[in-house]
Parts: structure tokens; sequence; C-alpha cells
């Protein structure tokens, strides 16, 4: 039981990592099946980080016939963040991007791989069209020079991550679905991101001195 004055310690999506929160106001609702002899108790705590001051929702649901509490935050809390060079990306790509980070805040982590492998597929089209085959793809992105040797093997592993999922019913670890993650953040970057930066300070780069070349030296007759 928590008490006013007491912190609890959760997640805090603004400071993004673990703080302590505040009581600020507790609503309970109870009920019962009297035939079942069922009983439940919900708990909404709203709790206030001590740091930056954000609050946060915490529902908690006790039944009866559950030894374990089911905990719900609002909004979820979020273990991964999209990017701040989101803004960089094309508008449709930006809001893939966007829903698939919502299923990873939401754990819905089959929608999350999967969405990982549509956005792969998205890129690649956008940059060398539709082949025909995710390995058509591949083998033109790597042809055209989006894309390393190496890159095409990761590219390769987190497409077939995403259809088995889709076909094979997989059901992904958080590790896996970080790697992915992991895989097309660097694909996008590279792809849509880094272009005009990397244009912009190649021009403020100074150019190397050009080097005289050394005199030759004639040796005098005897």
């Amino acid at each position: 039981m928590l008490y006013k004055g007491e912190p609890m310690k959760i997640h805090c999506n603004h400071c993004r990592h673990e703080t302590n929160h505040d009581l600020l106001k507790r609503e309970v609702s109870t009920g019962a099946d009297e035939d079942q002899d069922f009983k439940w108790r919900t708990e909404f705590d709203m709790l206030q980080c001590r740091g930056c001051e954000e609050v946060t929702l915490r529902r908690k649901f006790d039944f009866s016939e559950d030894p374990e509490s089911s905990i719900t935050f609002y909004p979820p809390r979020v273990a991964r963040w999209l990017p701040a060079w989101k803004y960089s990306l094309p508008r449709e790509m930006k809001g893939l991007m966007e829903e698939v980070y919502k299923a990873l805040q939401a754990d819905s982590r089959r929608l999350a791989m999967m969405g990982a492998r549509a956005v792969i597929e998205y890129a690649m089209q956008e940059k060398v069209g539709d082949n025909g085959t995710f390995a058509e793809n591949l083998q033109k992105m790597e042809e055209a020079g989006f894309v390393s040797r190496t890159n095409r093997k990761y590219l390769d592993v987190a497409l077939d991550a995403g259809s088995a999922v889709i076909h094979r019913g997989h059901l992904p670890t958080d590790t896996q679905l970080e790697t992915v993650m992991d895989i097309v953040e660097n694909l996008l970057h590279s792809l849509f991101v880094l272009e005009k930066p990397s244009g912009d300070l190649k021009a403020t780069i100074p150019s190397r001195p050009v080097r005289k070349k050394a005199e030759a030296v004639i040796p005098k007759s005897t």
C-alpha cells in the first residue's frame, strides 16, 4: 500500500529512467460476484515525478482468482524512443515509423516486428523500386551502393525475422526486436538523413594544401 509522502520508483518517460514518484491522488473501486464468490479491486494512482514533475496514471487491478496484480500505466512506459532525426524522413516513412514505435510501447512485439519489416521494404522501394522479391531488392541496393555486402546480410536477417512472425507465428524476444530496430534505424539514418549534413560538412572542410613538387637537382659536371 502506497501512502502520500512515500515515493514509488517507476520509469519516467520524460527523465527516461526510473525516478521517485509522489502519490497525488488515489481512487479505488471494488466489486464482487456473490454467486461465484469472486471479488475484484481496481486502484487508480495519480503519480508525479520528483524530478521533472511529469504526471502518470497507474491502474492496478486485483482479482480474487488471480494471484498476481495487473498493472498498467497511462501513458505506457517507453523503453525506446523514435530518433530525433525522424523529421528528416519522408512523410509516409515517418508515419510508418511512428506506428511501429507505438506498437513497441504497447509491447505488441509481433506488430512491431511486422512494421519493421514493412519499413525496410518501403525504404528499398524508395531507392531502387520494386524488383519483385526481397532478394532482388537487396541485390539492387548493394549494386547501387546504398548498402554494403555486410549490411545487406543484416537486412536479410531482419526481413527474415519479420517473415517468421507473419508466416510462422514467431513471437520475438525483446532482444531480437531491439536488434531488428537497430538495423532499421541504421538503414534509415544512412539512406535519408546523412546525405544533407554530410554534404554540408564537406563544403566547410578546408581543402588540403597543394604540395609543391621538389625541384630536380642537376649534378655539376666536372
